[in-house]
């Protein structure tokens, strides 16, 4: 836990810092997803790991697995979520894509614990096509959850009680940012105002 705990940290705050928490992707998935494990220096990242679904391949040398799961909203946090879209078997033959890309290269993000997915946004649904963690259009097929293995998660225990303290100010300054953006003249808006004011200061 500790190691996705990492993970998840190095995705928060890079996704705030070089993505602005924008709420949707920009098609810089796999560029977020990897400068934010680098950021974690979880597996040792250091170089470039190909589009999307070519994390399938690449990130299992770096120490993680499948766990076999397929449903973002049952997924740890922090673990690595792989979709597939519905021309990445020629990709995967070919090599060669088009517009738009995720239909052959798909879509990557990192599970929050926050009911958001951090990738190169910060996004409500896990990828396009989803609606409230279901798979409504079959635009984005989830395909793996990449989770660190046994091996690289036992490099990390007890190794996380110096950033609690970080993942609540970073937990805070999040609540804050996403009160800011409400619009408080709707009733529901401000009610989840209050309530993400009051778990802030909780």
């Amino acid at each position: 836990a500790c190691a996705e705990r990492l993970i998840l940290l190095a995705a928060k705050k890079n996704v705030a810092e070089n993505y602005g928490n924008s709420p949707s992707s920009g098609g810089y998935c796999a560029q977020g997803v990897r400068t934010s494990l680098q950021r974690s220096r979880v597996g040792g990242v250091t170089g470039g790991l190909g589009n999307a679904i070519d994390y399938l391949r690449t990130l299992p040398p770096h120490g993680f697995a499948d766990d076999n799961g397929r449903d973002p909203r049952r997924a740890s946090p922090g673990s690595v979520l792989v979709f597939s879209g519905p021309k990445t078997p020629t990709y995967l033959k070919t090599g060669q894509f088009g517009s738009p890309a995720g239909d052959w290269v798909g879509h990557i993000t990192i599970k929050g614990d926050d009911g958001r997915y951090y990738t190169d946004g910060r996004t409500r649904e896990p990828a396009i096509g989803w609606s409230n963690g279901l798979n409504e259009e079959h635009r984005r097929n989830m395909v793996a959850t990449l989770v660190p293995n046994m091996k690289l998660a036992s490099q990390y225990e007890g190794k996380c009680d110096r950033i609690a303290a970080e993942e609540q100010r970073l937990d805070l300054s999040l609540a804050a940012f996403e009160a800011a953006a409400l619009a408080f003249e709707d009733p529901a808006e401000r009610e989840s105002g209050h309530r993400l004011v009051s778990e802030g200061l909780a």
